[in-house]
């Protein structure tokens, strides 16, 4: 079955090693997404109700990872709203799926909202 809207998955990021900063091409280090805690498929504009892990000990923190069928704007937040995605005053982010996946460090217990571009 193909996604129609969007599908997050929440989780502890680990980062990834590349001796201690950046490699020889000047890469550094990436997330990975560990152990997933939650996740949550949205058919249509909404805040999440899933919302991201506590923090860890050690190098793991708090990752969302989103797919989405189509370009949406987002906000992630400790109570984001579908209202602050579509005020035009709060800082929404922007997500085209032609990237790929987007993965993000977050903080304990934040959520998503979004909508369609």
């Amino acid at each position: 079955m193909a996604l129609t809207g969007v599908h997050i998955e929440f989780g502890y990021g680990s980062v990834g090693a590349v001796g201690a900063g950046a490699n020889a091409k000047g890469l550094g280090p990436a997330a990975l997404l560990g152990s997933e805690t939650a996740s949550q498929t949205m058919a249509t504009a909404q805040a999440s109700t899933a919302r991201a892990p506590q923090s860890r000990p050690g190098n793991f923190q708090p990752l969302i990872s989103i797919w989405a069928s189509a370009p949406i704007f987002f906000v992630i937040g400790q109570n984001a709203t579908l209202a602050q995605v579509t005020d035009g005053v709060t800082p929404r982010r922007f997500y085209d799926p032609s990237f790929g996946r987007q993965d993000m460090f977050v903080n304990d217990g934040d959520n998503i909202a979004w909508a369609f571009a």
